[in-house]
């Protein structure tokens, strides 16, 4: 395959690869957020490579001649350019003490006594004790046991990829070559190695929850500060990084290995938006192409877990959401909690002021007219609302039960939900809590994690199932909303302002 087409091929891949994940909203590994923290606590240092090291068992006429309970054949192929295709065969044998042993396919053994194996062209990884370290195929150790995963990937014409192989400790990513170098060191939440160098020669990186590039040598090539960023390889021939920050978009252009300044004039095209997007929430990709662009009312499995997530993870936005109908004004002492519970960053003693108060109430209920004042729930002294106390305990699940769609006076689409909840107590789902003492949302919950569905599922991921598995046939409902609402921001931190809440 020459290099045009295999750039135009692999680019294809990366498109449709975009849109099959799309509705999931996020990749595997951005799935898990992780915090930020420090390199493993001891340096990882490549071993004395003159010591012969086999995790500790090594390569014995023993380990060869105890009959395995079973055994593995498999083949790795590489493509290695003008040398052509190389493709070795290879056997796993399993020990009575579950121990596997790695050799040649009717040839010689290569490490035993480990848990796993994963070939690299001339190296392999072995796990121990859950950890994997590398090693050469004599059984020389060149890093040591310090990796909890490590992505190892095939390409999509079943070679497997003669480049760098991610690894993980202690949460974070890095990134080792084909010779055992660490050519990036474990500092990342996420790492995207992308195999044809010709087609995206950089590496895209998270940290904080922040986007940049590395060039492959580990350097860094664009900032780490943006909220999303991607190469758009199938519609753009020019090395350019397509970066977001508060909602807007611009391009890095990179020549000669170096970034220029971001160019705000030079836009992605709007797909490359909406497939490369950093969406914060789970399904927020469908729900901004069906709803929001679309503007369907029928309701998908999609939506229906992204509404559940959005309110899950803003757990006082529709519980504390005020009761009033269209053109009224919620009430003073139930608007004013609503309005603390959604400010961020704030102290119980200096609580939030009159401007951060308003800024809240436009944001969420729009242009209302009210006067500042003391309520039930909250002090208001020089300026400041200082809370008096209370306390919400608990928690829902969501279930979105029908969908309309609207316009407002001033023409913006309006869309009315029905919401049902499902609640559960603090204590629900605790494996140290008696299931006796739970509720009975919660023991209907471990009833149905017995099933094979929900194999392997905690009680908090089987309740998120539910959801989208008619919860009202297992669950009792505990409330029900039916809001009108505005979406604000779809692409980005979307929010609700709303216009009534029964």
């Amino acid at each position: 395959m020459n290099k045009g087409s295999l750039i135009i091929f692999t680019a294809i891949i990366i498109i449709i690869f975009s849109i099959l994940i799309g509705c999931q909203g996020k990749s595997p590994i951005e799935n898990e957020v992780l915090e930020q923290k420090p390199i493993i606590n001891e340096p990882i240092q490549e071993v004395n490579k003159e010591k012969d090291i086999t995790s500790g068992e090594k390569k014995t006429e023993d380990a060869s001649s105890e009959k395995p309970l079973e055994s593995e054949k498999f083949t790795i192929s590489y493509w290695l350019g003008e040398a052509g295709e190389k493709t070795t065969d290879y056997i796993i044998s399993t020990l009575k003490d579950g121990k596997k042993v790695l050799a040649y396919d009717g040839g010689d053994i290569i490490l035993t006594g480990f848990e796993d194996y994963d070939l690299m062209l001339n190296l392999v990884f072995a796990k121990k004790d859950g950890k994997w370290g590398l090693y050469d195929k004599t059984g020389i150790q060149i890093i040591d046991h310090v990796f909890d995963e490590i992505q190892n990937a095939e390409m999509p014409d079943g070679f497997k990829a003669n480049g760098l192989v991610g690894v993980k400790a202690e949460g974070l990513w890095g990134a080792v070559d084909q010779s055992g170098t660490m050519i990036i060191k474990p500092e990342y939440e996420f790492i995207e190695l992308n195999y044809y160098e010709e087609v995206e020669p950089f590496i895209k990186v998270k940290q904080r929850e922040k986007y940049g590039y590395l060039t492959r040598k580990g350097k860094p090539l664009v900032d780490i500060k943006w909220d999303a960023a991607f190469m758009d390889v199938l519609n753009v021939p020019e090395d350019i990084i397509f970066v977001k920050e508060d909602g807007r978009w611009g391009g890095i252009r990179v020549q000669e290995g170096k970034a220029a300044e971001v160019d705000w004039d030079v836009q992605p095209f709007e797909e490359a938006k909406i497939s490369f997007n950093n969406w914060k929430y789970e399904y927020q990709y469908d729900f901004y192409l069906r709803q929001i662009q679309n503007g369907e009312i029928n309701i998908s499995l999609c939506t229906i877990i992204f509404f559940n997530d959005y309110f899950s993870n803003n757990p006082s936005e529709i519980r504390s959401l005020p009761a009033y109908s269209l053109g009224q004004v919620p009430n003073w002492d139930e608007l004013s909690k609503y309005i603390y519970e959604k400010a961020t960053n704030v102290s119980y003693e200096t609580g939030i002021t009159e401007e951060q108060f308003d800024n809240l109430v436009k944001k969420y209920f729009g242009n209302i007219n009210y006067t500042h004042k003391s309520s039930h729930y909250l002090t208001l002294e020089d300026g400041r609302y200082i809370p008096i106390g209370w306390s919400d305990h608990g928690g829902y699940i969501y279930e979105l039960t029908s969908l309309e769609k609207d316009k407002t006076q001033d023409g913006k689409n309006k869309w009315k939900a029905a919401i049902t909840g499902y609640y559960f107590n603090e204590m629900d789902g605790s494996p140290d809590e008696p299931v006796s003492n739970q509720s009975k949302n919660a023991q209907a919950v471990w009833e149905e994690m017995k099933k094979e569905d929900y194999k392997g599922l905690n009680h908090w991921q089987a309740r998120d199932r539910l959801v989208w598995n008619n919860p009202d046939s297992i669950l009792e409902p505990s409330r029900q909303w039916v809001i009108e609402f505005v979406v604000n921001n779809p692409m980005d931190d979307v929010y609700f302002t709303y216009l009534s809440c029964q």
